[in-house]
């Protein structure tokens, strides 16, 4: 060839896979799920190895990658490393890449969680006819949102019952009320009990993706406290063999319920005994996952039931950790 020929190269066969992450809900107040959607005609499905899921932690700028999905047409990841703890406190940021012929595809979209939170830390223990719970959430991201609806659900028997009460905000006839402002929720007259409140929002576009937020307690006093049950108002968790555990008197006459709820200031719940609170095995001022509690007030909700008495006793108080060493 002479030196200023030219070559001509005609390739063709190439792809560019096409996805979009679609939706992140938070599942039942626990996990965030991610949901996407893929054009199985946009590249050759034989080529498929996996889906690889992201996630930038909140005030961090590097992408992690937490999970990957072997199965090319299962678009939906649930993050297990988000628990119900973390879901209450920050926003979390996705996206997904395919994998192709051992060739990441690039990154689809970034779609970020809804956090929903009160507003100077209102407790979760509340008078329904007296005090609103001031909510705010921030701004969903995973499509063109026109609406939000505050959703109200009450526990019944320990299972979540369907969504009740909707407080549409931020719709077309009441444009003024919407995220990052505060939105003040009056709790109807409701039995006493245990309650939950949760903002969600439906794509426009297609209504199949529904997002919903962290949920908050909600906790509606009860008037008559079973005079058996008597219930520390602080606990010395520092191992000196007193006042080391959240030891409840008299809790083991309940036989159908004795569940006891722990929740910081903010109204976080920050741990939950099992169906029954044995005081052989109790609180001992940590989270979870056993980790040690910060000292302060934290506000406590024992729910019991006896078949018996026809009737469902909620004690509500706080309890102060102080690790006195």
């Amino acid at each position: 060839m002479d030196e200023f020929d030219t070559i001509q190269l005609n390739v063709t066969g190439c792809f560019s896979a096409d996805y979009d992450l679609e939706n992140v809900t938070i599942e039942n107040d626990l996990n965030p799920v991610l949901e996407w959607s893929a054009d199985t005609n946009s590249y050759p499905t034989y080529l498929f190895q996996e889906w690889q899921i992201f996630r930038k932690d909140p005030n961090q700028t590097q992408w992690n990658k937490v999970g990957t999905v072997f199965n090319q047409y299962k678009y939906d990841f649930k993050d297990a490393q988000v628990g119900f703890i973390k879901v209450d406190q920050d926003s979390y940021d996705y996206r997904v890449e395919m994998k192709l012929n051992d060739d990441l595809q690039g990154p689809s979209n970034e779609v970020h969680s809804i956090l929903l939170e009160r507003d100077n830390g209102v407790v979760p223990i509340v008078d329904p006819d007296t005090i609103p719970v001031n909510l705010q959430w921030n701004t969903y991201n995973a499509w063109p949102v026109d609406s939000y609806s505050v959703v109200l659900q009450e526990k019944v028997n320990g299972t979540w019952m369907p969504e009740y009460l909707h407080y549409n905000v931020a719709s077309p006839q009441n444009p003024v009320l919407a995220p990052d402002t505060t939105y003040q929720l009056f709790v109807p007259e409701l039995f006493p009990g245990e309650y939950r409140v949760c903002v969600r929002t439906t794509n426009p576009n297609d209504t199949q993706y529904t997002a919903y937020s962290n949920c908050l307690p909600i906790i509606i006093t009860v008037p008559p406290v079973p005079d058996t049950v008597v219930v520390p108002n602080f606990i010395t968790p520092n191992n000196d063999g007193t006042n080391d555990e959240f030891i409840i008197q008299f809790i083991e006459d309940y036989e159908d319920l004795s569940q006891v709820t722990i929740f910081n200031r903010w109204g976080d719940r920050v741990w939950q005994s099992g169906t029954f609170y044995d005081n052989s095995n109790p609180w001992r001022g940590t989270n979870q996952n056993g980790t040690p509690l910060a000292d302060g007030v934290y506000f406590y909700s024992v729910k019991l039931v006896n078949a018996s008495d026809n009737y469902e006793y909620v004690v509500n108080g706080t309890v102060t950790i102080v690790d006195a060493r």
